[in-house]
């Protein structure tokens, strides 16, 4: 049997085997489940019972509240007074109880009170909830209450985001958007969304998307303009934080359209005499919006050469730039080639203009210095020697392929010196050889000697040869 005024306590919270009532998670309400601690006539059974006796809260959002709710009830035959109900200890200010005005229990009547953990900072919180009665076994109860404040803390960056330029009809590469919670609190995202019509995405989870402390989240966003001119919108976030309610990132972009305009179309050098040099320029002028890209320049064909600056180079709205382009034939005819541009202008993304020349020669070809060799009167029997330089007076190599002379003029006439045939003479270079004439016979000798060449406009030089054999009886040279 109960002795008078007996004193049941329950506290409402979740239920272990040791009487303890664990935390909720932050923000929680209270559990349904009951710890129901009997006190009994024993003061040593009592004082085991109530030193065990803590309502722990867990973890609990600054700034917000969770209630759990503890019951006096009055098992013995009298009436029980609870005259004080109390909190006390450092963390005090975080807890509060109602009721907290004195009452009385009836035998069999309950009193219901609600303890609140109302956190104002970070942290570990503890302090205790004493009861005083007129049970003189029990004239205090004393309930230790505990919980940690804790406090997400949202950072978002880069705030604005700006893509800069993009070319219309193309997608930027995904520029992130971190989210982090760098507090100690949980943090719920509770809904992404993004504004500016088309021209900006983002890869987003499925909210709602919690983030625990220390973790982060990286947002792909993308920008893809539809048309030429300045974009904006926002990416905007929801989260559970009082203090982040929402959030709001910037987001610009500006779409062009950079487009290429060459001059000339076709380079043509036309006529260039060969082993010489002919120079053009190419301009490449930027007449639509944004920067132009030349990512590269190839010119193709063997006589075609380009001076260019390094690759790629970048030509804003309205500037422009020239190419130097050289031709140096080193044959006669027709030489084609192309120069390939690549660009970002996405109407022209390869450009490619057509490169023309034609190598001539030159009509003045081989001159013999003297241009004529006239020996004059020469004993038989003995000889003489002169000196003769060709010259390449043309504008294109020469290679001598043959050296000839006429019938009538040999053997009385010979060539020494030359290097070995064929040989090659270059523009304005000359060669000076021997020419000498030993006649056998009395008589003129008249003839030719003569320099073939490869090319077919100046196939052959002449150079005329004349001298008298005379006889040793007469005096004669």
């Amino acid at each position: 049997m109960l002795r008078p005024g007996v004193l049941t306590v329950l506290l409402l919270g979740l239920l272990t085997a040791c009487g303890t009532a664990e935390p909720n998670g932050p923000g929680e309400g209270s559990s349904n489940s009951d710890v129901v601690i009997s006190i009994p006539g024993s003061t040593r059974g009592l004082a085991a019972e109530v030193s065990s006796t803590s309502l722990a809260f867990g973890q609990q959002r600054v700034g917000t509240s969770s209630t759990r709710t503890i019951e006096l009830r009055n098992n013995g035959t009298s009436t029980l007074s609870v005259p004080s109900v109390a909190i006390s200890g450092s963390g005090g200010a975080a807890f509060s109880v109602t009721p907290t005005s004195p009452f009385t229990l009836a035998p069999g009547a309950s009193q219901t009170l609600l303890v609140t953990f109302s956190p104002t900072a970070q942290g570990n919180i503890s302090s205790a909830l004493t009861f005083t009665t007129n049970d003189p076994i029990t004239p205090s109860l004393v309930i230790s209450l505990s919980g940690t404040g804790v406090r997400p803390i949202l950072v978002v960056e880069p705030v604005p985001l700006h893509f800069g330029e993009q070319r219309v009809g193309t997608s930027s590469a995904p520029q992130s958007v971190m989210v982090r919670n760098v507090g100690t609190g949980p943090l719920t995202l509770l809904s992404l969304s993004i504004s500016g019509g088309a021209a900006f995405s983002v890869a987003s989870p499925m909210t709602p998307y919690t983030l625990a402390p220390g973790m982060a989240l990286a947002l792909p966003v993308y920008f893809n303009p539809t048309a030429e001119g300045l974009f904006s919108g926002a990416l905007s976030l929801t989260t559970n934080d009082p203090e982040f309610p929402s959030i709001s990132v910037p987001l610009m972009g500006i779409g062009v359209m950079p487009r290429l305009v060459v001059d000339p179309i076709p380079l043509d050098f036309g006529e260039q005499h060969v082993g010489t040099n002919a120079i053009r320029t190419v301009r490449l002028r930027n007449v639509g919006s944004g920067s132009l890209v030349i990512s590269s320049a190839i010119l193709s064909g063997a006589p075609f050469f380009l001076d260019a600056p390094p690759m790629p180079f970048v030509l804003p709205a309205g500037e422009f730039r020239e190419l130097v382009v050289r031709f140096s034939p080193t044959f006669t005819g027709i030489a084609t080639g192309t120069l390939s541009l690549s660009t970002n202008d996405a109407v022209s993304p390869m450009f490619a203009i057509p490169v023309a020349g034609v190598g001539v020669g030159s009509e003045s070809g081989l001159v013999f210095e003297p241009s004529s060799l006239d020996f004059g009167a020469q004993r038989v029997g003995t000889s003489s020697t002169r000196v003769v330089t060709v010259t390449n007076a043309g504008f294109s190599p020469l290679f001598l392929t043959s050296l000839s002379l006429t019938a009538s003029v040999y053997p009385s006439f010979s060539s020494t010196t030359l290097p070995a045939i064929p040989f090659y003479l270059s523009p304005g270079s000359s060669l000076s050889f021997l020419v000498s004439f030993g006649p056998s016979a009395v008589g003129g000798v008249t003839g030719t000697l003569q320099l073939n060449t490869h090319d077919p406009l100046v196939s052959a030089a002449t150079l005329p040869l004349s001298g008298s054999g005379v006889s040793t009886l007469l005096g004669g040279l």
